[in-house]
């Protein structure tokens, strides 16, 4: 075969050109410290290494969350554990209370720092977490405890079961000015509903309710058969034996209306299942509007006026039913819009309703941990600071206030009958001996409530202990799964590296090789393919 000069020179630059190219991917190599520059270099690798970043990448947000969930479960562990040290400097008050050695003076100390604690419950019952409420389930932008007065209308119902009736030792009349009436005991009993200041109280089995009186006029010692009495002032429910053995025979279903809250009482809206009342006024253009609060009780809604007129058609539900009465309107109580009959001209839409929050349902708060595992991070509020506990140091304040006042009374009399010069010593001695044992009277009652309340006391600190044990084992968990993802992150970033990463020394080696290879190659072709007489000629 002839091989001319042409086929040296095109085969000499095909191979000249190959070295190149090899040189320019291994320098590229270097340059990005990559084996690959794009998958048609190696769609096996370029595969390998995509699935293998993605998985480095779901690590690194998995690790993200396990982060903010332990900040979340940090905070909450916190709170509860100032909860537990709050509750046990109460303890260590009402024990100190129940000793019956200290004066009125110092129990008016003691319940300063009662009222300062329950203060502190509260904002620890509202703490926060970048900017949400820890403790309030799905409403993070709502806290667990009022900080200040809040007027809203709402329909409570609770169930009580005959466990939660209790007995009590009341004390109560008594006038300081007339030494010789003396404060009159009595044994009752009582059902304490979960706010104070409360109205519109009816029973289910119905019981005749008498709500005439308030917690300082009652005559406890009065108490009819079969009659509850309702002490609207303090949410009490009150009765005598007679008539708690009948209640006692079942659940007893108490439903009132609560028109406003103060500044302290428990959100409703984490607690209770209820209705709250709505009165809007909403402009309509067209044939749709929407209410704003949903969903929406249907039996609720018996009225709606456009423009100051009641419509005269029927009022029909969605999405029971789907179309829109003849000169009437169709509700939907998911969503809150009101569709009218094409014929009712625009105007303002004026409607009264009642919208049902339910508070009672697990709202889990929870964090995506790793492929496949969740976990809820939040504590709910009515677990740890239950109705009751609110509820009992709510009580023991009013009630220590109460006959901290009455003893006052009564040492204001002593003063007075001491300063008085018309009696003599001996009138005087007697009287002061009246007053005095009216006063015992009203310390026993403080003892006696400073005792039951270390009882309850003791119930709260239980609660918040076995709120504690969970969020510390969700802690625990957390932790082990951090070190996990730190252990899977190094792991998969290694075989990552290994996958899609070049070994320097070997790809510098390689890069020298083919440097001696091209200059080699020019040598040789140097000396093969020469100039000729002929090459100038073309």
């Amino acid at each position: 075969m002839r091989v001319t000069n042409q086929m040296v020179t095109n085969n000499t630059m095909l191979y000249l050109n190959n070295t190149q190219s090899n040189m320019l991917d291994i320098q590229q190599q270097l340059t990005t410290g990559k084996k690959i520059g794009k998958p048609s270099d190696d769609p096996i690798v370029a595969v390998r290494a995509l699935k293998l970043k993605t998985d480095v990448s779901e690590i690194s947000q998995y690790s993200r969350n396990v982060d903010d969930a332990t900040s979340w479960i940090d905070v909450t562990e916190q709170a509860l554990i100032n909860m537990t040290d709050m509750y046990k400097r109460v303890r260590e008050l009402t024990v100190q209370g129940s000793s019956g050695t200290y004066t009125y003076e110092d129990h008016v100390k003691m319940l300063e720092e009662i009222k300062q604690l329950n203060e502190q419950l509260a904002h620890e019952g509202n703490i926060t977490y970048a900017g949400r409420y820890i403790f309030s389930g799905y409403k993070t932008d709502t806290p667990l405890i009022y900080t200040e007065d809040v007027t809203r209308e709402v329909d409570l119902e609770e169930t009580f079961a005959p466990s939660d009736i209790y007995p009590e030792h009341v004390v109560y009349g008594g006038d300081p000015t007339n030494p010789t009436d003396h404060p009159e005991e009595a044994d009752v009993y009582k059902l304490r509903l979960a706010y104070d200041d409360v109205s519109n109280v009816t029973t289910d089995p119905v019981y005749t309710v008498d709500n005439s009186f308030t917690s300082e006029t009652i005559d406890y010692g009065s108490l009819v058969d079969g009659t509850v009495y309702v002490l609207e002032d303090t949410g009490e429910l009150v009765f005598n034996e007679v008539t708690a053995n009948t209640l006692k025979t079942s659940d007893v279903k108490v439903s009132y209306k609560k028109t406003s809250f103060e500044d302290g009482d428990q959100v409703p809206d984490h607690y209770y299942k209820f209705n709250e009342h709505h009165s809007e006024s909403i402009e309509k253009v067209g044939t749709t509007i929407k209410l704003t609060n949903i969903p929406i009780d249907p039996a609720s809604v018996t009225s709606i006026s456009v423009g100051g007129t009641p419509i005269t058609g029927t009022i029909a539900f969605a999405p029971a039913t789907s179309s829109v009465p003849a000169n009437g309107a169709l509700v939907n109580i998911e969503t809150g819009e009101i569709t009218f009959d094409g014929g009712i001209a625009d105007d303002t839409v004026s409607i009264d309703y009642e919208s049902i929050v339910d508070g009672t349902i697990d709202q889990d708060i929870e964090y995506e941990i790793s492929i496949g595992q969740t976990m809820d991070v939040n504590t709910l509020g009515k677990d740890v600071l239950t109705t009751e506990s609110i509820r009992d140091l709510e009580q023991l304040i009013n009630n220590i206030e109460y006959n901290v006042a009455k003893i006052s009374e009564y040492e204001d009399q002593i003063e007075v009958v001491n300063n008085d010069n018309t009696l003599s010593e001996e009138a005087k001695q007697e009287k002061i001996e009246d007053l005095e044992a009216s006063i015992r009277v009203y310390s026993d009652q403080i003892n006696n409530y400073y005792d039951d309340m270390t009882t309850n006391v003791d119930n709260a600190m239980k609660q918040l202990a076995n709120e504690t044990a969970v969020v510390g084992s969700k802690a625990n968990r957390l932790e082990l799964t951090a070190n996990r993802l730190e252990d899977d992150s190094i792991n998969f970033t290694e075989l990552l590296s290994k996958t899609e990463d070049i070994d320097m020394t070997e790809t510098i080696i390689e890069l020298q090789s083919n440097q001696v290879v091209y200059n080699a190659s020019l040598m040789a072709t140097s000396q093969i393919v020469q100039q000729s007489l002929i090459d100038f000629l073309r």
